[in-house]
């Protein structure tokens, strides 16, 4: 009798994925104990250790009867992997218990080996597009259709990430124009990237009356801090509050508006996008007005950008000291404050000296003077279980410490 590859013992079978770079969730084991695959598919070579562990997947899928979350990157355009991507998908998409799809897509267009086709009742689709090509009208429309296929969908996200910028992107009711009958109930609402209006917003309402977490960067409107401020004017009316929100314009009135109509936000990223429009009013607004509301939930506060803006510069120390306040409620883990030049270095201690008492993550982004803090402020560094850094200076290492393990 001829033994084939199911016949294997599951620990024989995870050695052969691991060869061919299978990663399959934290478990790491084939049949009823995998929930979690990862999968990418790239161009073949002589011999791609992908393509062969797509081989593997699609012959082991039978097995894979509790499959939860499936993530597909994809990278190639050969045709020769075509058959492949098209019989992973169908019987990938045919596990009853797929709840999560993950795509990123890093090529101008997948179709025709790429569909969402063979996918339905899912919880929670994210598609990453992490290429300069532009998006497809059809691309738009099969992942419209995905969503009029979940009726339980409760997290979508459709990410274009920067640097990646195309020329065309799809608008929020390209990928939106579901049943009428249709009525989600989303929970989490990610746009970054793409086209986002206030009327598109405004029509697509009913669908986000659950919603806690919207992330709004990078909006794609001619005059997104207008539909931006329109959007948070929607939230309001609609008395939709949110436990996390990140959004890239910080001016517009209705934005501190909607921010200081409630309690209760867990994770704030308020970035500027338009330092020109940003005003010492509006930051003392959000620093009088905002953070004292939230103060007792807020659990990770990211503010500034990578660029030159009020928001990273000329913050009074009595603005600063409110941020200081959120160490009282032993709450805050997370602080993220963006730094950027050496001579405004001294201004931004007292946030720095701040969050290696306070908090257990600290992030900055192109702090250079690093040797100033060993010398100075050593004794900080007792309590902070991390410190990253990252942006355009990142060559140096954490100090020695006695007592912790970094």
């Amino acid at each position: 009798m001829t033994t084939t590859l199911l016949d294997l013992p599951d620990e024989l079978i995870l050695h052969i994925a691991e060869m061919l770079y299978i990663h399959l969730g934290k478990e790491l084991v084939f049949g009823r104990f995998t929930k979690t695959v990862d999968i990418m598919v790239s161009d073949p070579h002589s011999f791609d250790p992908h393509v062969a562990g797509l081989q593997l997947l699609i012959d082991l899928a039978p097995t894979l009867t509790n499959l939860h979350s499936l993530k597909w990157s994809y990278w190639t355009t050969q045709p020769s992997v075509l058959p492949l991507i098209v019989k992973g998908l169908d019987l990938l998409g045919s596990i009853p218990g797929l709840k999560e799809l993950i795509i990123e897509i890093a090529v101008s267009d997948p179709s025709p080996g790429f569909t969402f086709r063979p996918f339905s009742n899912l919880s929670s689709v994210s598609v990453h597009w992490i290429h300069e090509g532009n998006i497809t009208q059809d691309f738009s429309a099969d992942l419209a259709d995905l969503l009029g296929r979940c009726p339980n969908l409760e997290k979508f996200t459709f990410s274009i990430p920067r640097p990646y910028h195309p020329s065309k992107v799809p608008s929020f009711t390209h990928i939106f124009s579901l049943p009428s009958t249709t009525c989600l109930k989303l929970r989490h609402l990610d746009l970054t990237g793409i086209y986002v209006s206030a009327d598109e917003f405004r029509v697509h309402i009913h669908h986000l009356r659950s919603l806690k977490i919207l992330r709004l960067m990078f909006n794609r409107c001619a005059d997104s801090p207008g539909e931006n401020d329109q959007i948070c004017g929607l939230l309001l009316d609609n008395s939709i509050y949110l436990d996390e929100f990140a959004i890239d314009t910080t001016h517009p009135p209705n934005v501190l508006q909607y921010l200081s109509s409630y309690s209760g936000l867990e994770h704030l990223e308020f970035q500027s996008r338009y330092p020109g429009a940003d005003s010492p009013e509006n930051i003392h607004r959000f620093f009088s007005l905002v953070l004292p509301l939230h103060r007792a939930t807020l659990r990770v506060l990211h503010l500034g950008w990578s660029v030159d803006t009020l928001w990273t510069r000329d913050i009074p120390p009595e603005e600063l000291a409110q941020i200081e306040k959120f160490g009282r409620t032993g709450r805050t883990d997370k602080l993220m404050y963006y730094y950027d030049n050496d001579e405004e270095f001294n201004l931004e201690m007292d946030v720095f000296e701040f969050a290696v008492k306070k908090v257990e993550k600290f992030t900055a982004e192109r702090v250079v003077p690093f040797d100033r803090i060993k010398v100075k402020r050593r004794g900080l560094l007792d309590d902070l279980r991390m410190l990253r850094f990252f942006g355009v200076h990142h060559e140096f290492l954490m100090p020695p410490v006695a007592k912790k393990n970094f």
